[in-house]
């Protein structure tokens, strides 16, 4: 999603859109999004500072970390990002932290909004939170039902047959 600065009056501005996976290169090994990343944002332009809250929905298809299975999952996250216009260093610091540089008055949001759906992500995904996974020998989804293997072997008991009296 891109926003032309010079396009935009000083004050508040309302701008909705949509970015597809593509554009934000968010496919990779374990998540899929299902449909294109809605952005519903309050856009205030101070001089040719630009402040930028945006409310982020996106739905996705994660693959469960211990049953491998996929799962829908949804994330709702907010992105607060100040912009201001490039000079010779690429990010200036505030008394807040740091702020973004835009270029050629236009602000390009997907690479910002790709860092924060990042993050967001869960480290182990799970389909539910009292997903049983896989048996360790056969590879059962153990969601399915107790597997057929053999208990495992208990090893080596020495003191198994020693009774105490």
């Amino acid at each position: 999603m891109i926003i032309n600065v010079s396009g935009i009056s000083q004050g508040t501005t309302r701008l909705a859109g949509q970015l597809a996976a593509r554009d934000l290169q968010l496919d990779s090994r374990g998540v899929r999004l299902i449909s294109p990343v809605s952005i519903d944002a309050k856009i205030v332009k101070m001089g040719l500072d630009v402040y930028v809250d945006a409310a982020i929905d996106a739905v996705m298809e994660l693959e469960c970390s211990r049953c491998l299975e996929r799962f829908t999952w949804q994330l709702r996250s907010r992105l607060q990002a100040l912009y201001v216009p490039a000079a010779e260093k690429g990010v200036h610091s505030t008394a807040d932290g740091e702020c973004s540089c835009y270029h050629e008055n236009t602000i390009d949001l997907a690479e910002n909004i790709r860092i924060l759906i990042a993050s967001e992500l869960p480290r182990k995904p799970l389909c539910r939170d009292d997903c049983p996974g896989l048996c360790p020998r056969c590879g059962k989804p153990l969601s399915d039902g107790p597997c057929l293997c053999p208990p495992p072997e208990t090893g080596y008991r020495p003191f198994d047959g020693l009774k105490l009296e």
